[in-house]
């Protein structure tokens, strides 16, 4: 039998399987076919020598924005997404009722896979702050109806917790968000930062399957308190609340993390938050946020799953991404591990030197291959 593509010799993890060996991925009508061995004798229109590379599941950004033109936030999804080694980027609440329809027909074109948080707020992000402080532009009746008609593509709600966002509001609409997310049988995400509301009120709000972004953020009045995890964040942790590193231009600690690590725990997901003001720095692309997470010590295979397996499960398509099983939809990142010094900073200011940088060499979506390394970098 002729296959498609032969993805041969390199290092194919796939946290789903527990799968971690060399081996040959097989790919046949747009869907993994089967994982070989890496000498396997095969028949392919097309062979892809990946020794010496990592073969992954297409890798998934759980919190990124890319509604370009009517927010001052969004990026093209493809130049953050296969360009950059991501076959899936889920725009973080970046739309509302009120132009969700306009934000759907922006990235109809986009190679990369898009997804969706709606806002409660019914603008959504379109004025970049405040959008929950003033109860008339929140729509929840609304909101339900979108999530209920655009369920392919909306897969949960997003609020943002900060003082600068919900006003003199407090609690209320973060409240309002998690039982619209409820009525609508979807996940509630949820921006943590400065207070208020009080993160204690915001964990105590969340269910398992929920997200509480930005996670490990330096700022007062975060998951830790004198050097000891919140008992509402442990509690939240038990309940299958999942912790996501969204690491944004202020969201990030190297010291916030590395202590959780400490604590015997790892994020659930990684991603990068990315928006025009942290493209250049400190986030610069989901690749980049994994290789800080390897530097502080979390195992390669963890890191793997935070932005494969693990984010497929939160948005409820693991029977079709972030796995190479075979049957899957074949998204593919092809990554490179480069030696050397590099330093990174988060979003602290704090610079550490990296001694191993993530880089996408070719970029599989949907049996295609979309992004391909080239003397100007990767291509789509």
């Amino acid at each position: 039998m002729k296959v498609d593509l032969a993805i041969r010799g390199g290092r194919v993890i796939d946290p789903a399987t527990g799968l971690d060996r060399e081996g040959t991925v097989l790919v046949s009508d747009k869907r993994i076919l089967a994982i070989e061995a890496p000498d396997a004798a095969v028949e392919a229109e097309r062979v892809i020598d990946a020794r010496g590379l990592l073969v992954l599941p297409g890798l998934i950004d759980l919190h990124a924005h890319c509604f370009v033109g009517e927010t001052r936030l969004g990026l093209p999804p493809d130049r953050i997404g296969v360009q950059q080694g991501v076959t899936t980027v889920v725009d973080a609440g970046s739309s509302g009722v009120d132009n969700l329809l306009r934000f759907r027909e922006s990235v109809r074109g986009a190679r990369t896979r898009v997804l969706a948080y709606i806002n409660l707020a019914r603008d959504g992000l379109a004025r970049h702050r405040g959008e929950l402080a003033d109860p008339r532009m929140l729509a929840p009746d609304e909101t339900v109806e979108a999530l209920r008609a655009h369920g392919g593509f909306l897969v949960g709600v997003k609020a943002r917790a900060s003082a600068s966002v919900v006003g003199d509001q407090g609690i209320a609409p973060v409240r309002l968000a998690k039982e619209t997310a409820k009525r609508a049988g979807v996940p509630l995400m949820v921006h943590i930062g400065n207070a208020p509301p009080r993160l204690e009120e915001v964990l105590e709000l969340l269910e398992a399957g929920d997200i509480v972004s930005h996670a490990f953020h330096g700022k007062k009045g975060g998951i830790y308190r004198d050097g000891t995890l919140l008992p509402e964040a442990r509690a939240a942790l038990e309940r299958g609340v999942l912790f996501d590193v969204a690491h944004g231009q202020a969201s990030f600690s190297y010291a916030t993390c590395r202590r959780f690590l400490a604590d015997g725990l790892v994020p659930h997901i990684i991603s990068s938050d990315l928006w025009r003001g942290n493209e250049t720095g400190p986030v610069v692309s989901l690749l980049h946020c994994m290789s800080k997470l390897l530097h502080l010590g979390m195992p390669l295979q963890e890191v793997v799953a935070a932005t494969t397996w693990r984010p497929a499960v939160a948005l409820h398509r693991q029977h079709e991404i972030g796995s190479l099983a075979p049957g899957r939809i074949a998204d593919i990142s092809i990554i490179r591990q480069v030696r050397g010094q590099f330093p990174l900073q988060d979003s602290e200011g704090v610079t550490e030197v990296v001694s191993c940088l993530l880089e996408p060499v070719m970029t599989i979506r949907h049996g295609h291959i979309v992004g391909d390394i080239g003397p100007g970098g990767i291509s789509a």
